[in-house]
């Protein structure tokens, strides 16, 4: 009898860190996937210590190094293509928008697949933040790999349950430091 072939459901995150996003990421695309696709998670880092094997045994996660900078080590045809990539927090220097597009050009499988990226906007990392949308251009006339949308989510980092102060129980005017900004951007690839 011959087994039909499961297709993969690949996703991999960039600069995973503690892999937290990773781990979320393969219950819930086991959970969403269908019997018949498998799902596999590559949690990608540049510090080794952050590598080391910290997922349960079952979890459809495991972890790589990857140096963004280094293009030959993304071209390695070991890491093959993924249908999502993640991103979280993860352009904190001038070049990283730019190593990150090269990343994301040669593994992000064409042409449905989709990077999620989301950071925060600080305002001592104005400079680097905005080198997003210089490397990814909104979608537009232009076409390859490009910012199919983008958000701003605002949270209040004070606000407890109900709309109360958590420190104090009362209500008080927010300042601008209790409000967190993320940019929230989905890439893919048009026209092509």
């Amino acid at each position: 009898m011959e087994t039909e072939k499961m297709e993969t459901f690949r996703v991999l995150e960039l600069g995973a860190g503690t892999g937290l996003v990773s781990l979320v990421a393969g219950k819930v695309a086991t959970l969403l996937c269908s019997r018949d696709l498998d799902v596999q998670v590559i949690a990608t880092d540049y510090y080794p210590r952050t590598l080391i094997p910290i997922f349960p045994t079952g979890a459809p996660v495991s972890s790589q190094f990857l140096d963004w900078s280094v293009s030959s080590n993304v071209g390695d045809a070991s890491l093959g293509t993924f249908d999502l990539i993640l991103g979280a927090d993860i352009i904190y220097e001038p070049l990283h928008a730019l190593w990150v597009r090269g990343v994301v050009e040669r593994v992000l499988r064409r042409p449905a697949g989709r990077f999620h990226l989301v950071i925060p906007l600080r305002p001592s990392f104005a400079a680097e933040s905005s080198t997003i949308e210089k490397e990814f251009k909104f979608a537009g006339t232009d076409s390859g790999l490009v910012i199919l949308s983008g958000e701003i989510i605002i949270c209040d980092a004070d606000e407890g349950p109900e709309g109360t102060q958590e420190d104090t129980g009362e209500e008080e005017a927010s300042s601008e430091q209790d409000v967190v900004q993320y940019a929230y951007y989905i890439i893919g690839w048009k026209g092509n």
